[in-house]
């Protein structure tokens, strides 16, 4: 069997590399050595105003630049009409707005030095005055390289195929089964016919006299779950289930090599659709017996792997908040907020604030 041993990078990764804490390690570093090496490079009055005027300039400037790109990337991210991305645009948004806010903080920062020293060098002794400039020239190049990094960011054409390829990696080890690379077309058939069935059938129940734009467009696949669970044809562990193919449906087609298919997700597909077929083309009499045998299915196959681990940990500790079961569970936040999204569905875990505890 295959095995796809690709790194994906990308390129947020890089920016991550600028914490807060390291940033201050490294100025932190900057100021002991601007204070125990000798001065070696001597600077007039002149290169001083040029060299931190120009500084502030340019470092303005790409922050404005930066400003305006974030301002049009995040815009386009709301108006996207894909479901296939729409599990990773509020991921993207929030990274964006974090690595934004740092990047703004260190440009003003660095301009603030940089006026700081134009005005005040004269009265700066000569070590305070190595100590500042130095510190602005560090703080100025991590603010150029970050903002450089964040545009390349914005604008790398593979942002979503790196996302579908982490999340599918995590899926396929959260279900623990071989790939098969010969199912990539039919695991998209059965998804296809499955979420036609869904949404033909949900279509049906609305009406014929019910809201007109969805007898002209395509209902979309959460609107018709959430008919057929008021409707009691669906339950919540059949919901989750559905959402699970969605969101492995999505991975696949941003996936870099989509070809190698997760079996045990693959064969789990197959048992659904052809209950839910069973329970549309059934007559009345025997619909409640597939119903109940479509619940029990999605309930014995309802939790897999991560869940197992995230209800692990919650039930060694009292509560955690989002971000410590990111930590402990090294998954990323998309992953982790589906997975509190079904536990929370099924009835296993509570949320109180901002933490998560065990509903025992």
């Amino acid at each position: 069997m295959k095995e796809n041993h690709q790194k994906v990078v990308n390129s947020i990764s890089p920016l991550r590399f600028f914490k807060w804490r390291i940033q201050g390690l490294i100025i932190f570093c900057s100021t002991i050595g601007a204070i125990i090496v000798p001065q070696v490079i001597h600077i007039n009055e002149n290169q001083i105003l040029y060299y931190m005027s120009s500084l502030a300039q340019v470092t303005a400037a790409l922050l404005g630049l930066v400003l305006a790109a974030y301002t049009i990337a995040d815009s386009q991210l709301e108006r996207l009409d894909d479901e296939t991305v729409a599990d990773y645009v509020p991921e993207m948004q929030g990274e964006y707005f974090l690595y934004i806010t740092q990047i703004s903080i260190n440009s003003v920062v660095t301009i603030f030095l940089c006026f700081f020293i134009i005005n005040f060098y004269k009265e700066l002794s000569q070590k305070l005055f190595s100590v500042f400039i130095v510190d602005t020239s560090i703080m100025g190049i991590i603010a150029i390289v970050s903002i450089t990094l964040f545009i390349w960011t914005v604008c790398n054409p593979k942002a979503f195929e790196q996302k579908g390829t982490v999340e599918k990696g995590e899926i396929d080890k959260a279900y623990a089964g071989e790939q098969s690379l010969d199912s990539f077309r039919s695991f998209l058939g059965y998804y296809n016919r499955l979420e036609a069935c869904i949404t033909e059938y949900a279509s049906n129940l609305l009406g014929k006299n019910n809201n007109y734009r969805f007898q002209k467009a395509h209902l979309p696949i959460f609107q018709a779950l959430d008919i057929l669970l008021s409707n009691e044809i669906i339950t919540r562990s059949v919901y989750s289930k559905i959402d699970d193919f969605r969101r492995y449906r999505n991975a696949l087609v941003h996936n870099a090599e989509p070809e190698s298919v997760n079996r045990t997700i693959y064969e789990e597909l197959k048992e659904v659709y052809n209950l839910v077929n069973k329970i549309v083309t059934s007559n009345e009499k025997d619909k409640k017996t597939y119903i109940n045998k479509l619940d029990q299915y999605c309930r014995d196959t309802m939790f897999n792997e991560f869940d197992k681990k995230v209800l692990a940990h919650l039930s060694s500790v009292e509560s955690a908040t989002f971000s410590e079961i990111v930590k402990e569970t090294n998954l990323s936040k998309t992953t982790i907020s589906n997975v509190m999204r079904k536990l929370i569905q099924a009835e296993r875990v509570c949320q109180e604030k901002d933490k998560y505890r065990i509903i025992k």
